[in-house]
């Protein structure tokens, strides 16, 4: 499990090239930073993450910035549309459905990586966490 800041395309490229790198199962949690920064750099976005083996997509952190002519949903739609295009595994997940899915996939051999400059470093914090119990308060 490792949390990197990388919230751009060319930082991404390099986490994910070191990754790969390690000869691990790279399995990347990627949430896009700003909608300004998302809207122009999401293709080199898209091809940094052809070089994980499996993409989780966030919705964009916003970071109080409003959408400019690209929704969250669109700019993440056309990365996991390139992605797919490419016969790589990427998908776009509410952060909960996120969690939930590496919670019940993760194996040894696995590196999770979560990147962005968003809430996504939490999620690799729940993740190494126990699970909570119901009704237990997850923080």
């Amino acid at each position: 499990m490792v949390d990197d800041y990388a919230h751009n395309a060319t930082k991404l490229a390099a986490l994910l090239a070191a990754a790969r790198a390690t000869g691990l199962r790279v399995r990347a949690v990627f949430q896009p930073h700003r909608y300004g920064r998302s809207e122009q750099e999401w293709p080199g976005y898209a091809r940094a993450l052809e070089q994980a083996h499996e993409v989780l997509l966030l919705d964009v952190y916003a970071a109080s910035e409003k959408p400019l002519r690209l929704s969250s949903a669109q700019i993440v739609g056309n990365i996991v549309e390139h992605l797919q295009q490419r016969g790589h595994a990427a998908r776009h997940y509410a952060w909960d459905e996120a969690l939930a899915y590496l919670r019940r996939s993760a194996r040894p051999g696995d590196l999770i990586l979560t990147v962005g400059a968003g809430d996504v470093s939490r999620l690799g914090r729940l993740l190494v966490s126990p699970a909570p119990t119901p009704g237990q308060e997850v923080v």
